[in-house]
């Protein structure tokens, strides 16, 4: 038997997959690295599930690449792959980011330790840094020297256009992206990055193009309409704002960022009960599982009770939300930035190592 996947996974999907995966998942197919069959199966099986960008999908991916390391222990683009998992399980608001991102550095850091070269790897730190640790320049360094080991790996160039964004340095990073995409066209998450760092950088109509773009290659990938909701809530067209993240919460089965969102874009259209119904409802998930305080503080500032939206951004600080990372950039906040509470929050998050140019 080749390998399973579920029960059996056979030989003719297993090839499937391959050709599958995006361009992030390909680097290594060119590699050929000679690993054991299973092994190998394991980690494109990985690759292939972590692609998908649900919870769901990503717990499987790491189960899969942990297969591949017990198969073989010296295995560093599994490493690697474990260090993505973990990165995206802390973006994704699937585990506490205090929990998944310290795995993801430590994977990452392993995997570097088998290979150094591992543009992968040196990526995934830079992610790390931009998003947990929030320490621009650090993140600089890593994806240049991702970059450095392999100049066409796409979404190393995705990833430092956020982190050239919040820097304030738009055309560099809708000039990252471009080049993302360029290399990785098919690509829905690099795609829908894309369309994120266009709408920070004030191009709102070529952020909608490009989104559109990629729910027409993949209509069912749940972080496209999510920014796309973002973006026609900026524009103060809230039904196809809340539209979007409907289909968003959907998809992903129930992200409770896409619903804090949703909860935050009811209160901008004017449909308060709804947005403290969807406050409530998080407050009491937040129980049993993880809800990020940033994501009930949005709800908070939309039905106009600033104090305890700020009393959650604090919170956000501790619990390191990674949606702070966009705090001095996002949109959705222009209209606190005149307020001293807020300009105390980001002194106090020490942004300014992570906004700096």
């Amino acid at each position: 038997m080749f390998f399973a996947v579920e029960d059996t996974l056979s030989a003719d999907v297993v090839s499937s997959i391959r050709f599958e995966l995006t361009g992030k998942e390909k680097e290594p197919l060119a590699k050929r690295p000679e690993r054991g069959r299973e092994a190998y199966a394991a980690y494109l099986t990985g690759r292939f599930f972590w692609n998908e960008r649900t919870g769901a999908g990503l717990k499987k991916g790491l189960d899969y690449f942990q297969r591949a390391i017990a198969i073989d222990p010296s295995y560093a683009e599994a490493y690697s792959g474990i260090a993505d998992s973990y990165a995206m399980l802390g973006l994704y608001q699937v585990l506490p980011p205090n929990d998944a991102f310290p795995k993801a550095k430590a994977a990452a850091t392993k995997a570097l330790s088998l290979d150094n070269s591992l543009a992968e790897a040196h990526s995934t730190l830079g992610f790390v840094h931009f998003y947990y640790d929030w320490d621009g320049a650090a993140a600089e360094r890593e994806f240049t020297t991702a970059l450095e080991e392999n100049p066409n790996y796409a979404i190393a160039h995705s990833w430092r256009g956020f982190s050239l964004a919040v820097m304030g340095r738009f055309n560099e990073a809708v000039r990252e992206e471009k080049l993302a995409v360029e290399n990785d066209p098919l690509s829905a998450s690099i795609g829908t990055n894309a369309g994120w760092v266009n709408f920070l950088a004030g191009q709102n109509e070529q952020a909608i193009s490009i989104l559109e773009k990629v729910i027409e290659i993949d209509p069912n990938f749940p972080r496209a309409h999510f920014r796309l909701g973002n973006i026609y809530e900026h524009m103060n067209q809230y039904r196809r704002a809340i539209a979007e993240y409907e289909k968003a919460v959907e998809l992903s089965g129930g992200d409770t960022y896409y619903e804090a969102s949703l909860g935050h874009a009811y209160a901008m259209a004017g449909m308060i009960s709804e947005a403290t119904k969807s406050l409530h409802e998080l407050e009491d998930l937040s129980r049993i599982r993880y809800v990020s305080p940033y994501a009930t503080a949005l709800i908070c500032f939309g039905i106009g009770e600033a104090d305890r939206g700020y009393l959650r951004l604090e919170r956000a600080i501790a619990d390191r939300s990674t949606s702070m990372a966009y705090l001095n950039v996002d949109p959705t906040l222009n209209n606190l930035r005149s307020d001293p509470r807020f300009v105390a929050i980001l002194r106090e998050a020490n942004l300014q190592k992570h906004t700096a140019r």
